[in-house]
């Protein structure tokens, strides 16, 4: 029954970026859409990975590999959100630049998360650790590290598809990004609950919920098995089909072409350091005001 979630989700994750890699023969490239197919297919072999199936065979190879496989895949997907972030938010030259110290980042991080993981003892059955966290603190590291990366990046995420909605031009774009930032709510709480299970475990806690000492039987039973099968299954499913429903760009592309691109970037940037949308609004529509007449003169 797990399976055919995982294996049915990573589908939708790769048909949702094969439709978004033929935007990119189309026409000219809009910003973070290659970033966007890149998430969108590690997230799908994120699944894929973690299936029981292929546990199995990755089992043979290494104790429970299939669960660093497929968090070094999500952690590209994060990577994926955090560079389709910047190309949104910043200049081609500027955001290529930040997305390559973002690039040398991630790697050191997932570096470390597989010296951990390689050097702790595993389990040869396939499921949560428990017990092993209180033993093995390297262990709680390579959550914690996973955790923080995946948290920024869904944090990001959410505040931009909710600051944004509103200055939306097409209903199905506000649609994608309402839709989008529930998914960041979802895979938040996740997180949440994943590093609370951790760390009691860590510090020898009574467990917060049950069904974290087996593999899932089902979705949604016992309640650990809710956050971490149904959550993830969620949240992934939320934000593959709002980016299919929103048009070539993706739920968060912002813009509807690429003369709307200068008016979008700046605000984008705004609003991912916390800036008002409206303060930027202000800021901003008497120079492109200006900005507009100037063109309008020259081509005239």
């Amino acid at each position: 029954m797990i399976d055919v979630v995982f294996f049915s989700i990573a589908a939708v994750a790769f048909c949702a970026a094969v439709l978004k890699a033929r935007g990119l023969r189309r026409g000219p490239r809009r910003p973070g859409q290659l970033a966007l197919c890149f998430l969108l297919a590690t997230l799908g072999l994120a699944f894929v990975l973690l299936s029981d199936s292929a546990q199995e065979v990755e089992s043979r190879i290494f104790p429970n590999l299939g669960r660093l496989l497929s968090n070094v895949c999500t952690l590209l997907a994060a990577l994926g959100i955090v560079s389709h972030l910047l190309g949104l938010s910043y200049p081609p030259e500027q955001a290529r630049s930040m997305t390559r110290r973002k690039v040398v980042g991630y790697a050191v991080a997932i570096a470390v998360m597989a010296g951990m993981f390689l050097s702790s003892p595993m389990p040869a059955r396939v499921g949560d650790f428990g017990e092993l966290y209180g033993e093995n603190p390297a262990l709680v590291v390579y959550v914690d590290i996973y955790v923080v990366l995946l948290g920024k990046a869904m944090v990001d995420l959410l505040l931009v598809s909710v600051r944004y909605a509103r200055y939306a031009r097409r209903p199905t774009l506000r649609l994608g990004l309402g839709i989008v930032a529930v998914g960041s709510v979802v895979a938040l709480a996740y997180l949440f609950e994943k590093a609370v299970f951790v760390q009691s475990q860590a510090f020898g806690f009574a467990l917060p919920l049950s069904g974290h000492g087996a593999p899932c039987p089902a979705v949604v039973s016992p309640v650990g098995c809710l956050f971490s099968v149904a959550f993830p299954v969620v949240a992934v499913l939320l934000i593959a089909v709002a980016d299919v429903g929103s048009g070539p760009g993706g739920s968060c592309a912002l813009v509807q072409g690429p003369a709307a691109v200068p008016q979008a970037r700046p605000l984008v940037a705004h609003v991912a350091r916390g800036v008002s949308p409206d303060r930027h609004a202000e800021h901003c529509r008497p120079r492109l005001a200006m900005e507009a007449a100037a063109q309008s003169d020259r081509n005239s």
